[in-house]
């Protein structure tokens, strides 16, 4: 499953690692963000938008990615 987490991050070119490092969480994590298995705190939400910006990357569509996925 594409996630727009996940789109967005390869289009950056980054790993699972350094998203992990830029916004200071753990590489599980991002990666249970960005199948879904996982609802990401607020503050994370906040971190992985800034991170992304440039990409489109919104609250909605990290906290709802079904609605998003290709």
């Amino acid at each position: 499953m594409n996630t727009p987490l996940k789109i967005a991050r390869k289009r950056k070119n980054l790993t699972l690692m350094q998203v992990a490092e830029l916004i200071k969480s753990d590489a599980g994590n991002i990666s249970r963000i960005e199948r879904g298995q996982q609802t990401p705190s607020k503050e994370l939400v906040e971190k992985l938008v800034a991170l992304f910006k440039d990409e489109g990357l919104t609250e909605l569509h990290i906290l709802f990615p079904e609605r998003y996925t290709d």
